[in-house]
């Protein structure tokens, strides 16, 4: 990069007093860059590309796995299915971390209808981050099993803080979910068909697997 000396610094100290300036302006804006790139949550979307179908991004273990992903602007989807681990659960948390950096007001949709145990870590680890930036959640949708929350689901609810809407019934979810995101069921629809795929026959493919260790 070529710089010019400015104007009104002939002499040498305003010359390297503006030359730490342009040095300080230059590493703030690659730091920025990197920093962005360092927090690599699943980004929103690309419905423009032919033939590319968005899916959510996975968290797995053996015992069980969270999709989440952003769904809309502003609009985040998780799904639980089986048990939520300490490993798994706390990996949950630190992605759930950089996505509230990238928006300042986002609405949290969780469906946990499939979700049978979690770990006592990781409800400390989910209840801790969404805590540290409540006032960024304008909204949080949690759905349970038909039979509604049991002890333990309202355990892990109550400690998100308020608002908090908590749900049964898989239609007032989609709806409300649907008013929100449109294309939010095509994406999660999507993710459970690559998922099928992948475990009928172990690929990997166009979705983005964190696999994690069994608790201890």
């Amino acid at each position: 990069m070529l710089l010019r000396r400015p104007r009104g610094c002939a002499s040498s100290g305003g010359l390297n007093h503006w030359v730490r300036r342009e040095a300080v302006y230059i590493g703030t804006v690659v730091m920025k860059s990197r920093l962005r790139r360092h927090l690599s949550f699943p980004s929103l979307p690309n419905f423009g590309r032919p033939g590319h179908e968005p899916s959510l991004d996975v968290i797995r273990d053996s015992d069980g796995l969270v999709q989440f992903g952003w769904v809309a602007s502003g609009v985040l989807y998780a799904r639980f299915a089986g048990a939520l681990t300490a490993n798994s659960g706390q990996s949950f948390a630190v992605r759930l971390s950089e996505a509230m950096v990238q928006m300042p007001e986002l609405c949290f949709f969780v469906d946990a209808s499939e979700l049978t145990s979690y770990d006592v870590l990781a409800r400390s680890a989910l209840a801790r981050v969404i805590l540290s930036r409540r006032r960024r959640f304008t909204s949080i949708m949690w759905r349970t099993d038909s039979e509604g929350p049991s002890p333990s689901i309202s355990a892990l609810t109550s400690s998100l803080g308020e608002p908090i809407e908590v749900t049964s019934d898989e239609g007032v979810f989609e709806l409300a979910l649907l008013r929100k995101a449109p294309l939010a069921l095509r994406i999660v629809r999507n993710t459970r068909n690559l998922a099928s795929e992948q475990a009928d026959d172990g690929r990997v493919s166009g979705i983005s697997a964190l696999h994690v260790g069994k608790d201890v």
